[in-house]
């Protein structure tokens, strides 16, 4: 009902100054007119939204959990894998400026990794060389988002079991006869 009042200040509001507080834990990015990305360091800030954005993100360690996938090693062995990864941030600008999501980025690269290091190891290995096949994966990891200024410190792989996987081929016909 009164939806338009709060358009009508959310549009006036840009005209006037805002306050920014970004923590010690955390970078903002301005963009001043749209261009020139410029890293804000921790502290009260003020910017005026009608000429800027600005956006903050975490500058501290964080972890991402991997969902788990079920792969084939290079031995034929179907094996559930998922792996947690630590990382940080190093540069806020290209974090940003570099891809849209950068978390679902570095969960991507993270999830080919594990794919492409596990599908070449055999599964008799796996409690063997674990920590051996762990540090591939970061150095795969590593190479592939230091472009986007993140930097992967380790990764650990967890719920390692074997799987068997089923695939169901229905016949078409048997389940539709009417349709000829």
């Amino acid at each position: 009902m009164f939806e338009w009042l709060n358009d009508l200040f959310q549009f006036l509001g840009r005209f006037f100054p805002c306050v920014l507080v970004v923590r010690s834990t955390h970078r903002g990015i301005r963009f001043r007119r749209g261009a020139k990305p410029m890293i804000l360091e921790p502290g009260v800030r003020v910017y005026w939204p009608l000429l800027t954005e600005v956006k903050v993100l975490p500058w501290v360690r964080q972890t991402c959990e991997l969902a788990p996938q079920v792969l084939t090693t290079a031995d034929g062995k179907d094996v559930a894998v998922s792996a947690v990864f630590a990382y940080e941030i190093t540069d806020p600008v290209a974090a940003i400026t570099g891809t849209f999501d950068i978390y679902r980025t570095i969960e991507d690269f993270a999830q080919g990794a594990v794919a492409r290091e596990v599908s070449a190891v055999r599964s008799s290995a796996f409690s063997v060389q674990q920590r051996r096949l762990e540090g591939k994966i970061l150095a795969e990891v590593n190479r592939e988002i230091i472009e986007f200024g993140v930097h992967a410190n380790w990764c650990r792989l967890i719920n390692v079991a074997r799987s068997r996987t089923y695939r169901i081929i229905q016949d078409h016909q048997a389940m539709h006869p009417e349709v000829q």
